[in-house]
């Protein structure tokens, strides 16, 4: 998170007539010194943020880049509007693995993910298997060269970060996670330059060690709402039916000032060492049964994965007309529709991890009359609905720090709101009502360093 912070920052001096010739010149100076291509492609991502600011000349990025790579040449497309431009990656690679060579302790160490995500080797194994070639072992052939040649290889220590967490987690990139990152575009340069890879093949399987997919590079979270601080230390009763007053509370409270209704929230709202209260409340269409709130977040789970919003030329997402059929079947007959669907995609990167947890939500369309566009930026996204903006993604901060409590939320929140005109067009769906579900879980330990005893509660509020 503060990495992105640091590279909006950049973007926005970029963009500025006085500091922008300024800044450029040092972003020229510092790509120019990067060993790994991995580290390049965050500086890319600051310019693939200021695209189109006057300081920003292509000739010289490119001849500022001593460590090229496929992604770094598709960033600089995506930034400049052209056509890529490396056509051959001799230098980009080190020769194929000699066949002696043993490597089993550098594969097991990528395999291990200490330093990159299972997906990388996953990706690879597949190509491996498909091709034949020895993907694994060019992997790990290109990371120990690079690591031996590396001018320092030691990141410090992670738990300097800890804060008053007993039992800290965070996404820290490390050099090593860099070198395998390089390593890993390494091996798909040479697969393309000696093992007949298409590169848009290459560049599809690569896009996976992008430091964020570049549309949710624009989402950064900011300070929050200033309707959304009471939220941070709302007050949960423990059970029953007060417990489902206080969530109908928090949703009026939205609701009365934002002017909207509100679709989608999840995020802590109580926080202490000794007690933590996450809340979410989601929205689904719900036919032929009592709706079940179990059933509603377990299908949205289900989905993960398996539903994509489309992407706008980087710019926007813009779901599909959801197909009618595609029921989600509950208990007792009950049948849902999503109302709902995730901004994450299959591509995330270690820049917007704060979102897998968080799942940020747009709605969903079910009639070709409508037309639904989601633009991300600074603090959230804006909704267009047939080229209106009829709502918002909130996404803020707080108290934020680089590490949070394993198995719970970062210190972040994000909040789906939709006017009441643009829910009634999106959601009016034969023989479906709009439902809200909510969750609440609940953790409280009895000493500052115990263990965190869990409790979840769900209900069902109306529209």
């Amino acid at each position: 998170m503060a990495k992105l912070q640091i590279i909006h920052d950049i973007s926005v001096s970029l963009r500025n007539d006085q500091s922008g010739p300024v800044i450029w010149d040092a972003l020229l100076r510092w790509l120019k010194t990067r060993e790994l291509e991995s580290e390049v492609l965050e500086g890319l991502s600051a310019i693939f943020l200021a695209k189109g600011a006057r300081a920003l000349d292509v000739s010289e990025l490119r001849l500022s880049i001593e460590r090229p790579s496929i992604l770094s040449d598709f960033l600089i497309a995506q930034s400049f509007g052209t056509s890529l431009v490396i056509a051959a990656w001799t230098h980009s690679h080190s020769g194929e693995v000699p066949s002696m060579l043993r490597l089993n302790e550098e594969i097991e160490e990528l395999n291990s993910a200490r330093f990159v995500p299972p997906l990388f080797g996953n990706k690879l194994r597949a190509l491996e298997q498909g091709s034949g070639k020895p993907f694994m072992r060019q992997w790990a052939y290109e990371f120990t060269l690079l690591r031996s040649r590396a001018t320092y290889t030691e990141s410090g220590h992670f738990g300097y970060f800890r804060g008053d967490t007993a039992n800290g987690t965070g996404m820290f990139i490390g050099k090593h996670s860099h070198l395998a990152r390089s390593a890993f575009l390494r091996t798909l340069a040479l697969a393309v330059a000696r093992w007949d890879m298409h590169q848009d093949h290459a560049e599809e399987v690569a896009q996976f060690a992008l430091p964020a997919e570049p549309l949710l590079l624009k989402l950064l979270p900011k300070s929050p709402p200033q309707w959304a601080t009471p939220l941070l230390s709302w007050t949960i009763e423990s059970s029953g039916t007060d417990l489902q007053i206080s969530v109908a509370q928090m949703v009026e409270h939205i609701e009365q000032h934002t002017g909207r209704t509100l679709l989608h929230f999840k995020g802590n709202i109580h926080s202490t060492k000794r007690i933590s209260v996450e809340a979410e409340v989601t929205t689904a269409l719900s036919a032929n049964g009592a709706t079940d709130p179990e059933d509603v977040f377990f299908f949205y789970n289900f989905l993960l994965g398996k539903v994509e919003v489309p992407r706008l030329s980087l710019e926007s997402f813009s779901p599909d007309v959801w197909v009618r059929k595609h029921t989600l079947p509950g208990k007792n007959g009950t049948q849902y529709l999503p109302a709902l669907l995730p901004l994450v995609g299959h591509i995330v990167g270690y820049l917007s991890t704060d979102l897998l947890h968080l799942l940020p939500m747009i709605p969903n369309v079910h009639s070709s009359a409508n037309t639904v566009a989601a633009t991300p930026e600074v603090g959230g996204t804006s909704i267009f609905l047939d080229g209106i903006r009829v709502g918002k993604v909130d996404y803020w901060n707080w108290r934020w720090q680089p590490m949070h409590e394993k198995d719970s939320l970062p210190p972040s929140s994000v909040c789906t709101t939709l006017s009441a005109d643009a829910v009634d067009k999106l959601f009016r769906v034969q023989g479906y009502a709009v439902k809200r579900c909510w969750k609440i879980l609940m953790r409280v330990k009895e000493t500052d360093y115990g263990s965190w005893v869990d409790t979840s509660h769900f209900g069902v509020l109306g529209l």
